[in-house]
């Protein structure tokens, strides 16, 4: 793969950045006074859980359905099955911050 990377940076695989957190089923969690709230992979609140496992600051990335359109969402909740959550490694965020700001997306071609 032929690259023009500044030096120093580095080639890195997305789960060395970021972690994939795989949605699960909503059953045993789903609560009417639940406080967190159930995502799949469109934007909208499906219920609300007892107990959530992504972390605030998570983006949703659907495994079927709406696959190209990524959520981000900046509270607490579950994901279900349908979809990954990817969460940027803490020590990587300004960097991410950093490229996003620089780099025109809509030109580059992403393989993940």
């Amino acid at each position: 793969m032929k690259t023009d990377m500044k030096k120093g940076w580095e080639i890195k695989k997305l789960g060395e950045v970021v972690d994939i957190i795989n949605g699960k089923n909503q059953s045993q969690v789903i609560c009417d006074d639940g406080k967190y709230p159930i995502y799949g992979s469109g934007e909208n609140v499906m219920g609300y859980a007892t107990d959530y496992i992504c972390e605030k600051g998570t983006t949703i990335i659907g495994r079927k359905g709406n696959i190209s359109n990524p959520i981000f969402i900046n509270e607490r909740f579950w994901n279900v099955d349908t979809a990954f959550g990817i969460l940027i490694q803490n020590s990587l965020i300004i960097y991410v911050k950093q490229l996003i700001s620089k780099v025109e997306i809509r030109e580059q071609q992403f393989q993940v």
